[in-house]
């Protein structure tokens, strides 16, 4: 692992998670971003389905007539407004990827979120090792670089681990 492929998983988690809505998203939006951080989506293998575990994961569907739905089976009422095989295990695990994880923010335990793409998307080594940066909105770059430590503790040890 690069400190640029782990730069990479937080830019893709700054994009989907404070950029986006993840109900609200379309699958296709996912698969755009995740082909060209990861290469691919998430593992092919049911692992659980996603549930909507934070309050802000459910701002964007509050106006939604089957919002109660929602609450109860989010995977089920996603694969309807979207018009997904419930059965898109790759889709899934991208989703429980980004619903296990919470946004980059200053205190954040990078640990979580790596661990997370290790058990939902595959090896950190899928990652591109590119600059992908100019992917995200300009504001979400200077709040990366002014908040986010990736050379915390953690992060030094997995990059030394891969060498």
């Amino acid at each position: 692992m690069t400190i640029t492929q782990l730069q990479n998983i937080f830019i893709f988690t700054g994009i989907m998670l404070i950029d986006n809505d993840i109900p609200m998203t379309s699958p296709d939006y996912f698969e755009e971003k995740s082909k060209k951080f990861f290469g691919k989506l998430g593992k092919s293998e049911f692992i659980h389905f996603p549930e909507i575990k934070y309050k802000y994961q459910w701002t964007s569907i509050k106006h939604l007539e089957n919002y109660n739905n929602f609450r109860e089976n989010f995977w089920t009422e996603y694969c309807k407004l979207w018009k997904v095989k419930p059965e898109n295990y790759e889709l899934m695990n991208t989703i429980n990827f980004l619903l296990n994880i919470l946004p980059p923010h200053k205190k954040m335990k990078s640990s979580i979120t790596i661990n997370s793409f290790e058990k939902y998307i595959g090896s950190i080594d899928s990652v591109a090792n590119i600059d992908l940066s100019y992917m995200a909105h300009a504001k979400l770059r200077e709040y990366f670089v002014e908040n986010i430590n990736l050379n915390d503790r953690y992060c030094k040890l997995r990059i030394l681990e891969s060498l």
